[in-house]
């Protein structure tokens, strides 16, 4: 067996954690969601939640951070498998169909909006990485 190497165990320790801690803040809310609950459910200690993470707060834009990148890869995909514009806009309403069914990604994206709003700090990078966002969605849409 091939052993890993400290860039790719890292990666692999923070995709469990990302994962425990997108199932803990979907189910108990982000205020609910203890650093000690997420690292027992993902198998970590504490000392390697902040080896990746400065903060929950920080773990919770990084999953943010994570999840616009996936849908800007996703669609992205989506544009680049069809060439005419009837083509291009049913599947883009088809991956809309579906990035909306994710009922736990709304229940994250309204405790990220709750958070948002009630922590000024917060607020500053997660409505900074809305603007990126948008940026990002608006050249691929630009494009076609």
């Amino acid at each position: 067996m091939t052993r890993l190497t400290r860039a790719e165990s890292q990666a692999q320790t923070r995709e469990r954690i990302f994962e425990s801690a997108r199932q803990a803040f979907a189910r108990i809310g982000f205020a609910g969601a203890s650093i000690d609950l997420i690292c027992e459910a993902a198998g970590f200690s504490k000392g390697a939640f902040y080896s990746n993470f400065a903060s929950k707060e920080q773990l919770f834009l990084d999953l943010l951070a994570q999840h616009m990148a996936r849908e800007v890869d996703e669609l992205t995909q989506v544009i680049a498998a069809h060439e005419d514009a009837g083509g291009v806009q049913g599947a883009i309403d088809e991956w809309l169909l579906a990035l909306n069914s994710d009922a736990d990604w709304s229940l994250l994206a309204i405790e990220l909006q709750l958070h948002a709003r009630r922590h000024p700090v917060f607020a500053a990078a997660y409505d900074e990485l809305h603007r990126s966002h948008r940026a990002a969605l608006g050249k691929l849409v630009g494009r076609l």
